[in-house]
């Protein structure tokens, strides 16, 4: 009598022969050889040679360029969790922008409907960037072929013309929860991914797409929220940047003033403060009633 049956053959490798109902492991899925003297044929890409017996995940840490990443494994990214649904090496997990165009009729509330080309690759999770979209608003459910989003929160103003849905690499990841990471002040020459969290003037404020910082992205110079979008207001009249300011007022503008130098002194002129020598007298000797009366070197 003959009974076919499995055969766990271990965690997949390259130069293994793998024979008909053979089962491997490959990142975070587990896999059942479909034929006879099967070598070299990635689980993940190769589906006349191998079908998915069960799915799970491994977690891979923080996402690196240099990494391979493969289907099921569960990586970071700041403060987001992805998943890895094909394998890739140097994908960022955020990269990829889908464009649409706003469709006002049965759009309302959180209801937005889109028209597009390539309304396939909108995703659960990503970030809508556009005209009255400049909260971050995200996608939460889509029905009606990619048509029809339902967003975490409504338009800030009256959406119209192009939409770009950022945030996800649809081709090879998906969200499997977003989040945040606190990166202190923001600076120039700093690499900001989805999620981060920066200090500056006034709001705390979150990026929702990934760049490196110079002065003309800043979240005060972002008007249109391409970069950076408001996620909380502090005190409206502070104006500091950096640890040590001073906020000060005149003819209804608020400004900083920059911790001084050591040994400065905090002075007004002319109603503004700043920082300025005090009590500093160069080149004054103190004789002793006795002694020789010359200078001390």
């Amino acid at each position: 009598m003959f009974l076919p049956g499995q055969r766990y053959a271990s965690t997949w490798a390259l130069s293994t022969l793998y024979q008909t109902n053979d089962v491997v492991n490959y990142g975070g899925y587990d896999y059942r050889s479909l034929v006879s003297n099967n070598t070299a044929n990635i689980p993940s890409m190769t589906s006349a040679f191998w079908e998915v017996v069960t799915t799970g995940y491994t977690y891979a840490g923080e996402w690196n360029t240099g990494t391979t990443y493969k289907t099921g494994a569960v990586i970071t990214r700041g403060g987001w969790v992805y998943q890895a649904i094909a394998t890739s090496i140097n994908i960022e997990p955020a990269s990829g922008t889908v464009i649409a165009t706003y469709d006002p009729t049965g759009s309302s509330g959180t209801t937005v409907n889109i028209t597009g080309s390539y309304l396939s690759n909108i995703a659960t999770g990503q970030i809508v960037i556009g005209t009255g979209f400049t909260r971050g608003q995200s996608i939460v459910s889509i029905t009606n072929s990619g048509q029809t989003l339902l967003l975490n929160e409504p338009p800030d103003s009256t959406p119209s013309g192009t939409l770009n849905f950022i945030g996800l690499n649809t081709a090879s990841w998906a969200i499997l929860s977003p989040g945040a990471r606190w990166r202190g002040f923001w600076d120039q020459g700093v690499s900001f991914v989805i999620g981060d969290l920066v200090l500056w003037q006034n709001a705390t404020y979150q990026c929702v797409q990934p760049h490196t910082s110079v002065p003309n992205n800043s979240p005060v110079a972002d008007t249109v929220s391409n970069y950076w979008v408001v996620y909380l207001l502090h005190a409206r009249n502070n104006a500091s940047t950096k640890i040590g300011d001073i906020t000060t007022y005149n003819t209804n503008v608020y400004s900083s003033v920059s911790a001084g130098p050591t040994g400065y002194a905090l002075r007004v002129a002319s109603d503004l403060p700043s920082w300025r020598f005090i009590n500093k007298l160069p080149g004054v000797y103190y004789v002793a009633p006795t002694g020789t009366d010359t200078p001390s070197l």
